[in-house]
C-alpha cells in the first residue's frame, strides 16, 4: 500500500464532468490530474450503491491502466482499492457537468 498521510488537510478537487463506463460495477468516473506531478484524483460512482468515492494521488499511468482494463471492476478491486485510500464524496469535491 502506498504511504499516504492521514493528517493532511484535503484540498478541494474539481472534476470536469462525469463519464459513463461500460462496467457492471462502476457507472461513472472522472479524473483530475496535475500535469506537473503526474498524479491526480479519481472519482468513481458505483452502480449498485450509487456511492461516490475519491481516490487521491493516483498516478496518470495507473489511471490509464484502469481506463484500458477489460474489467474496470476487477482492476478497481485488485489495484485501486488496495493501493489508494478511499473517501466518500463530500463538500470537498465539486463536479462540473459538461
Amino acid at each position: 500500500m502506498k504511504n499516504h498521510s492521514t493528517n493532511k488537510v484535503k484540498q478541494p478537487v474539481t472534476f470536469n464532468g462525469l463519464h459513463p463506463l461500460e462496467s457492471d460495477a462502476i457507472a461513472l468516473f472522472s479524473y483530475s490530474s496535475d500535469p506537473a506531478t503526474h498524479v491526480g484524483s479519481l472519482l468513481l460512482v458505483f452502480r449498485e450503491s450509487a456511492h461516490m468515492y475519491v481516490y487521491d494521488e493516483v498516478e496518470v499511468s495507473v489511471f490509464a491502466e484502469f481506463f484500458n482494463a477489460p474489467s474496470k471492476g476487477k482492476f478497481h478491486s485488485e489495484r485501486i482499492q488496495r493501493e489508494y485510500p478511499a473517501r466518500r464524496v463530500d463538500a470537498l469535491v465539486t463536479i462540473t457537468l459538461a
